[in-house]
C-alpha cells in the first residue's frame, strides 16, 4: 500500500530520524496528497505535538525530504487532533478515489472538478479518506471514505463563499 509505504520512507530519512530524537512524544495525525500534475511526486505527512495541537509536516518529493515549519492545525474549535493508526487502513487511497469519483459522477454531475486532493486521517473516530473537490462552479464537493470498508460515510456541497460566514 502506498501510504504506508510513503511513511515508512519518511521515518527512514535521516531528516526524519534527527527530527523525531527531540520529538519523541509527536504522533501520526495525516497524510496529505495534492491530484495535479505539478504535484504528482509529492506527498505530505503530518505528526501532531500533543501539547499544542501543532501540526509538523514533511513534503516528500523526488528532490528530498523538506521538513515545513510547525502550523495550526484546520479544526473545529474545541476539538483535539486525533492520531493517525495506519494499522486501521485496509482500503487504498486509489480505490478510496474512485469511490469518491464515482459518487461526484452519480450525484454531482453538474459539480465538475477542477482540482482535487484527499488527506487520509482519523476524524469522529473513524480513519477516513477526507476526499476535497474544487468544482468549477466555485463548490467544495467533500466526500470522506472510510479506510476499512471503502464505504462512503459522509458526502457534501458546500459553496465557497459560504466558508467566509
Amino acid at each position: 500500500m502506498e501510504i504506508k509505504d510513503k511513511v515508512g520512507e519518511l521515518e527512514k530519512t535521516t531528516t526524519f530520524k534527527n527530527w523525531r530524537k527531540e520529538h519523541s512524544d509527536y504522533f501520526l495525525t495525516h497524510v496529505f496528497k495534492m491530484l495535479d500534475k505539478e504535484n504528482e511526486d509529492s506527498w505530505q505527512v503530518g505528526y501532531c505535538n500533543p501539547d499544542t495541537d501543532a501540526i509538523q509536516t514533511f513534503n516528500i518529493n523526488p528532490e528530498g525530504t523538506e521538513l515545513m515549519e510547525e502550523s495550526e492545525p484546520f479544526k473545529k474549535p474545541g476539538t483535539r487532533v486525533k492520531e493517525l493508526n495506519l494499522e486501521n487502513v485496509d482500503i487504498d487511497h486509489t480505490k478510496a478515489l474512485e469511490t469518491a469519483r464515482k459518487m461526484q459522477i452519480d450525484k454531482y454531475s453538474k459539480d465538475l472538478p477542477t482540482k482535487t486532493f484527499f488527506i487520509l486521517q482519523n476524524i469522529d473516530k473513524d480513519t477516513v479518506y477526507n476526499i476535497t473537490f474544487f468544482t468549477a462552479s466555485f463548490k467544495t464537493l467533500n466526500i470522506r471514505v472510510s479506510s476499512t470498508t471503502g464505504k462512503v460515510v459522509k458526502d457534501e456541497l458546500n459553496s465557497f463563499f459560504s466558508f467566509s460566514k
